[in-house]
């Protein structure tokens, strides 16, 4: 993870075409967790590769 902001997560992992909506997985002593999912991937410059939108952001909660 490079940069947290609210909501959202930048990665320097890269993702292929159509992997929105998959599980971004970290491994914690209880087992795995889902701490975001794959909202977009970036091929431009600078190191963020992956944006992620964490589960609790407020904007992924229904009205």
């Amino acid at each position: 993870m490079l940069n947290r902001w609210p909501g959202i997560l930048g990665l320097d992992c890269p993702v292929a075409f159509g992997t929105s909506g998959a599980p971004v997985l970290v491994q914690t002593a209880a087992g795995w967790r889902v701490i975001a999912v794959v909202s977009a991937g970036s091929t431009g410059p600078g190191r963020i590769r992956t944006v992620a939108a964490r589960p609790d952001a407020a904007f992924l909660t229904p009205e």
